[in-house]
């Protein structure tokens, strides 16, 4: 943290974007995360692999996920545990 400013500046960011890669297990890369976090209340993560993109996002106070990789091509609202998470989680700056 002090070497990106210290926490009073990470405290003053209003929104941060992440791109890169995540390991998905037995030595496998999905090539394309995008991770945005707006004033630590909106949430979206994007992850593109073989021409599709999962989602997953959360405004504040709902959240949804897109998972074409499990054949399922509609929206579909956070469970109550991935709700709970995601509104006790930290944010970038660690609260």
């Amino acid at each position: 943290m002090a070497a990106r400013g210290g926490l009073a500046a990470w405290q003053a960011v209003q929104s941060i974007t992440l791109s890169g890669k995540m390991e998905a297990g037995a030595g496998r890369h999905l090539p394309t995360l995008h991770v945005a976090n707006e004033a630590a209340e909106q949430q979206r993560l994007a992850i593109e692999f073989a021409g599709r993109t999962a989602l997953q996002v959360y405004d504040g106070h709902n959240g949804w996920k897109l998972r074409p990789y499990l054949n399922r091509a509609d929206p579909e609202p956070f469970s109550p545990e991935e709700l709970r998470k995601t509104e006790q989680g930290q944010g970038f700056d660690g609260r």
